[in-house]
């Protein structure tokens, strides 16, 4: 709703256009991948990516989206049509993972449509795939399954995650498209979700992907914004109920009070 999505916008902002290489994150005027933080040493990354469909290239997009994964803040995004199947967006999305000192990538398969990709990154042995896990399962164990299914129950669990990991606050994203997709996702019925007719949630698609990867690698779950501790309430002498002074007569606020026949003996 409008009271999460506001302190969002306040991060919005265009980045700087890249393309990832062998080398690194190339900046030209015309590449693919916007970037607001390059990647920094020592800090983790998770890439969330929903494929398009190739029968409808030219009004689908493909979309991934690069997350920090101690801050949760949007670092890096993907937003093209183009044949997921092409080698071009194969090479793209090993080497932004790569770039991402070897990012976590949760593709969506659904439909087979990311099959490719996730093919094409085992063939050149990416170490650091997605697994699904069993959030039925006391120890929620990891399958050997690669890649997010969208099933109408897995989609709630990935749904249901970004909606609680935004009510904690303290997400930060940079992408207008992916706040304006934000804004335009509805609940269409009981455990259905998608965009307005006419709208695209393939931005959302991804950033709850990687919602998803970051939160299964994160233990510990400490509040985004800095909590105050609460101070010890000192609690004045004359609230304190003396029951020896009471039966005696005395009145801690009065000094003496009235005896009653009740407290005589």
């Amino acid at each position: 709703n409008d009271d999460m999505l506001l302190p969002l916008e306040g991060g919005l902002r265009p980045g700087r256009r890249a393309t990832p290489t062998s080398t690194g994150l190339v900046g030209e005027l015309g590449g693919l991948v916007e970037v607001w933080e390059p990647p920094q040493p020592d800090a983790f990354y998770d890439l969330g990516v929903d494929v398009s469909s190739a029968s409808v290239t030219g009004v689908d997009w493909t979309v991934a989206c690069v997350l920090r994964r101690d801050t949760l803040e949007q670092v890096a995004q993907f937003r093209a049509q183009i044949d997921p199947s092409e080698p071009a967006f194969l090479n793209m999305m090993y080497w932004l993972g790569m770039v991402y000192n070897v990012a976590q990538i949760n593709p969506d398969i659904t439909g087979g449509w990311g099959a490719a990709l996730l093919s094409d990154l085992q063939r050149r042995s990416y170490p650091n795939i997605w697994h699904w896990r069993r959030r039925d399962d006391a120890k929620e164990r990891i399958s050997t399954r690669l890649g997010f299914l969208f099933t109408r129950r897995d989609k709630v669990v990935l749904v249901s995650n970004a909606v609680a990991l935004m009510m904690r606050g303290g997400l930060v994203i940079h992408s207008q498209v992916l706040f304006d997709e934000l804004a335009n996702f509805l609940n269409i019925a009981l455990d259905e979700y998608g965009p307005c007719p006419g709208l695209n949630d393939d931005a959302v698609s991804a950033y709850a992907l990687a919602l998803l990867a970051a939160r299964d690698e994160r233990y510990e779950w400490e509040s985004p914004m800095p909590t105050q501790e609460k101070p010890v309430e000192v609690i004045p002498e004359w609230k304190i109920h003396d029951v020896d002074r009471d039966l005696r007569g005395e009145d801690e606020e009065r000094g003496v009070i009235e005896m009653r026949p009740w407290r005589v003996g």
